[in-house]
């Protein structure tokens, strides 16, 4: 029983992706975010780090696919795109330690390469890429900002990534990667010498056709950076690790064709 229902998905996913050009060369989408961010620490029993909370802040962004490849209507040449993305914060200002406001600036960006399956299949593929955040507040060292590292993440991104139609104007989204991070930046290892840090990042949306390869697309990303200090004895800050979570809902119109 189970066999045949997931046989007729497959059958209704196969009709609704005929419906839709899954040899698409290009993807472009621009629109409105709403982004937050958690950051805790681990095991800070002396209260000498500030955690961070933004529940909500608006901004844009903007992300582009390109398989030159189809233009030439090759099902192997079609499989191989270039990808670039980018979403500016307007995140409001902080407290610092002395009560000041602390100007706040947030930004990512990123580019890489995708691997599809072939056109006649669903729109299915693997990932690699730079990814670059940027999330200060105030100046980078210790006693002259918020009393929170400002982040400066380089990241190389692995993961994979779909869009699978569901009717002829509708297909849902998802993305899974892993942020293998490179360099974190100078401010956190001034408080945090020995910091090691990774990462993994979600997403889900889904695109309503509308005409001419127009969509309206609507969506969620979660990243989640957890990181090991390394603690040793004489550290002037004993903290063992930390979480920082990014939340971000998405609002945008595309063009695909």
């Amino acid at each position: 029983m189970l066999a045949a229902c997931i046989a007729a998905s497959m059958v209704v996913a196969s009709t609704a992706a005929r419906a839709e050009d899954r040899a698409a060369f290009v993807d472009v989408e621009a629109g409105a975010a709403v982004v937050g961010r958690h950051l805790a620490y681990q095991d800070d029993v002396a209260h000498q780090m500030n955690g961070y909370d933004l529940s909500a802040a608006p901004g844009v962004y903007g992300r582009a696919a390109f398989y030159p490849g189809a233009l030439l209507r090759g099902r192997v040449a079609s499989m191989f795109g270039v990808t670039a993305e980018a979403l500016y914060v307007a995140a409001p200002d902080s407290l610092g330690v002395d009560g000041q406001a602390v100007p706040v600036r947030a930004w990512t960006y990123g580019a890489g390469l995708r691997v599809r399956l072939p056109a006649s299949l669903p729109d299915v593929g693997l990932d690699v890429g730079y990814v670059a955040q940027r999330f200060t507040l105030g100046r980078s060292t210790p006693g002259l900002d918020a009393g929170v590292p400002n982040v400066g993440t380089q990241s190389l991104r692995i993961g994979a990534s779909a869009r699978i139609a569901v009717t002829a104007r509708v297909a849902f989204t998802a993305r899974a990667a892993y942020l293998a991070v490179l360099s974190v930046g100078d401010a956190p290892r001034i408080y945090f010498p020995r910091l090691t840090t990774a990462a993994a990042d979600f997403a889900a949306g889904v695109a309503v056709a509308v005409a001419g390869g127009v969509e309206l697309r609507f969506g969620a990303e979660y990243r989640r950076y957890f990181s090991d200090m390394h603690p040793a004895a004489g550290d002037a800050r004993a903290v063992s690790g930390a979480v920082d979570q990014y939340v971000t809902g998405l609002l945008g119109v595309a063009w695909r064709r």
